[in-house]
């Protein structure tokens, strides 16, 4: 599962982003986002920062969350801005065996309170699988 992520963010990077430190709790990121060794509040974190004639997106990958329940570690954050509005996205790369259990991810969705986009790991060399997740991003700042 790690390594599905890690070649997801090379996709990413390959976009010719910056990668940067980024406070996510000034961009209105909708999670508490926390260290997730020491369980204190996050400062900096780093991501990929990526900016469009509509809107503005910061990429996260491996964000601790706090919850209401426990901690929870998004595959990747993003926070879309644009508008005068911002909305906070997950989208988590689904590899068996790591996802098999439909019923406890959908639990785990709800938890989080924002809308999550599943990727299957299998389409990670699926042309224009980035534009796909830009585009959901861009519809749901849309209806946000």
């Amino acid at each position: 599962d790690s390594w599905s992520e890690k070649r997801l963010l090379v996709r990413v990077a390959l976009l010719g982003v910056q990668l940067t430190g980024v406070r996510l709790d000034r961009l209105g990121c909708k999670l508490t986002v926390i260290d997730g060794v020491t369980g204190k509040a996050a400062g900096l974190h780093r991501g990929f920062v990526m900016k469009g004639q509509q809107a503005s997106l910061v990429w996260c990958p491996q964000v601790t969350v706090r919850t209401a329940v426990g901690y929870r570690c998004v595959d990747n954050l993003l926070v879309m801005s644009g508008a005068g509005k911002s909305v906070t996205l997950a989208v988590e790369l689904d590899g068996a065996p790591f996802h098999g259990n439909a019923r406890k991810e959908r639990r785990r969705d709800r938890e989080l309170g924002i809308p999550v986009l599943h990727i299957d790991a299998t389409r990670l060399d699926d042309p224009g699988l980035i534009t796909h997740i830009l585009a959901w991003a861009k519809q749901m700042l849309e209806v946000a």
